[in-house]
């Protein structure tokens, strides 16, 4: 049975266009060779889906001592060694994107997120096979998502290699196939992908950052981008070094009421009704866009209020930082800046702009920011014990796994129930993302009009 299965992860890859006739052969010894099978034997055999035959195939490296330690990363890993011997070299897909990149960058990017799903790198299909909720709060509606098929290992700061892993070298600002894009083997927006730098250069956030982001949209109009340097430059990012996210979407941000306005020439700047302080930039004028960024930027590098616990540096240590967020909407760019501050002290060790991590059971970035949060499936999943808890059928003691929610959950219980208890759990989880996301706000020990008045002298 096992060359019969192999047979036909050849055939899945032929009919997914990952290999051609001219490569079969090959591809079929490569398997064989991996598994230690001696010859071929093409007796039919039901047809199976890719995922029931790559089970398949991992039972019986585990049974075969070809996985030496059934965890999750070993598997994961061993899945990796199947695909790739079905996939082109790197160049070869470079070739192929490029091509496709001639005719249309949409087209480039289908066929390169088509490809990454059906070589098993992309592991779900995005919104779809994810629970989706929407909560609405003063602000407006903010954003829940669980993703019900990312595995618990994934989630935190633990990463693992891909062998079947193929990024695509791109040019942003100038600088020749000097960087990558690859896509999220677990997504949580549509086409959720990653653009960094080939060298690794450490996290940087200025007028050069502003540059990429706004040459990159030049170049794949049809995405949104993002920098979430504030995260990264605090050791919490997605990785070590200098990246944007990438996708699409539409975000609860976009829909934020407007409680400010000023003109810049042909630029309107907007100040938005939102958790954290967010401005919207609106123009056609690219140049005139990112003056008017690094204006902003500048200031507010060097804003201080010592009122509002407001310092922008102490000693070597720069503590005012803006995340950026782009995308078109028709000829105009649609550039929003959210303004952070990292500043530690003694009365706020994990930060004073940052929310209490006795209630907060999750790292908050830039997706959080524009009003999206993710939620682990194990989280979405304790639910279900948190409603016995609150119906006093039981104890947390009797769930230790739950230590981490003891203080949400002592909280929750002097509350006011509904009789619909999961809408009454889904809210009350949205509203600690709210309060906590309301927690990051630079300018919350102030009031709006400090916001609007420094957004003003700096525009």
């Amino acid at each position: 049975m096992i060359n019969q299965t192999i047979n036909q992860v050849v055939q899945y890859g032929l009919s997914k266009n990952l290999l051609t006739l001219d490569d079969q052969v090959y591809v079929m010894n490569r398997l064989l060779a991996l598994f230690k099978v001696d010859n071929m034997d093409f007796k039919d055999r039901e047809q199976q889906s890719l995922e029931k035959n790559i089970d398949f195939l991992l039972k019986y490296a585990i049974k075969n001592n070809f996985i030496k330690n059934d965890s999750f990363s070993e598997r994961i890993k061993f899945e990796a060694r199947i695909m790739d011997c079905l996939m082109p070299r790197p160049s070869e897909l470079n070739k192929m994107f490029r091509s496709k990149y001639k005719k249309s960058p949409q087209q480039a990017t289908k066929f390169f997120h088509d490809f990454s799903y059906n070589s098993h790198y992309i592991k779900t299909k995005p919104i779809e096979d994810n629970l989706n909720f929407l909560y609405a709060s003063q602000y407006g509606d903010l954003e829940m998502i669980v993703n019900t098929l990312k595995p618990d290992a994934m989630h935190g700061k633990k990463r693992f290699e891909y062998l079947n892993h193929r990024e695509v070298s791109i040019s942003v600002n100038n600088e020749k196939n000097a960087w990558t894009m690859q896509f999220m083997p677990y997504p949580v927006l549509e086409e959720h992908c990653l653009i960094s730098r080939k060298d690794h250069l450490e996290s940087y956030n200025n007028d050069r950052t502003f540059e990429e982001l706004i040459d990159f949209i030049n170049k794949f109009p049809q995405y949104f981008i993002m920098s979430d340097m504030a995260n990264a430059l605090s050791n919490n990012g997605i990785l070590p070094y200098h990246y944007f996210q990438a996708g699409k979407h539409v975000f609860p941000i976009e829909s934020a009421e407007v409680i400010g306005k000023y003109k810049n020439g042909r630029v309107r700047i907007e100040v938005l009704n939102w958790p954290v302080s967010a401005i919207r930039l609106i123009g056609n004028n690219e140049n005139k866009l990112l003056d008017l960024m690094h204006d902003l930027y500048l200031n507010w590098t060097c804003y201080s209020n010592e009122a509002l616990r407001i310092k922008p540096q102490t000693e070597e240590t720069i503590h005012n930082i803006i995340d950026v967020f782009v995308k078109l909407d028709g000829s105009k760019f649609n550039v929003y800046m959210v303004f952070k501050n990292n500043r530690k002290s003694e009365d706020y060790l994990q930060g004073i702009f940052q929310p209490n991590k006795e209630i907060l059971f999750s790292d908050f970035g830039i997706l959080e920011d524009l009003g999206v949060f993710g939620i682990s499936k194990s989280l979405y999943s304790d639910l279900d014990l948190i409603k016995k808890i609150l119906l006093e059928e039981s104890d947390i003691s009797d769930y230790p796994n739950l230590k981490y929610l003891k203080t949400w959950i002592n909280m929750t219980k002097d509350k006011e129930r509904p009789a619909d208890l999961d809408l009454f759990l889904k809210n009350q989880l949205s509203e600690l993302f709210k309060s906590s996301l309301e927690a990051t706000n630079v300018f919350k020990f102030g009031q709006k009009e400090d916001f609007i008045a420094f957004v003003g002298k700096a525009v």
